[in-house]
């Protein structure tokens, strides 16, 4: 598995001890028998590993990946929520597409290439009235 974003040296585990090596904290330390340990016997030492080595126990370690894109400011996240309403109203059939757009776009925002801020919004509420109106008139 050749993943850089998986890589032991990006893992929260992963305490480094050279720029090629370190020692995984994910468990206890393990007794390990040592070639020179002579009368001390095993001792405890945590898995050495790689920096580029992988294992299925990886947790990201926070802020480790300075290519992620930031969050997106509020605008910027209405703008993409309103886009992808208009795109998801396009599967509509047409008569019904058309009296939505006439119940929540003057006329002028109907002629415009992108939504109003608040076209989430009013088509929420759109849809809202029509879910009242069908439990009003079923009941």
């Amino acid at each position: 598995m050749d993943h850089p974003l998986r890589y032991c040296k990006d893992c929260l585990y992963w305490e480094s001890c050279s720029t090629a090596e370190g020692k995984c904290r994910r468990y206890a330390p393990a007794a390990v028998l040592c070639a020179n340990a002579g009368e001390n016997g095993p001792t405890a030492s945590w898995p050495w590993t790689l920096a580029r080595d992988w294992c299925g126990e990886w947790q990201a370690r926070k802020g480790v990946f300075p290519q992620q894109e930031p969050p997106l400011d509020t605008a910027e996240e209405r703008a993409l929520r309103n886009a992808s309403t208009a795109q998801a109203l396009l599967v509509l059939p047409a008569d019904k597409s058309d009296k939505l757009m006439r119940e929540v776009l003057t006329e002028e925002e109907r002629q415009s290439p992108t939504p109003p801020d608040d076209f989430y919004e009013r088509v929420q509420e759109y849809f809202a009235r029509q879910q009242e109106g069908r439990s009003k008139s079923g009941s």
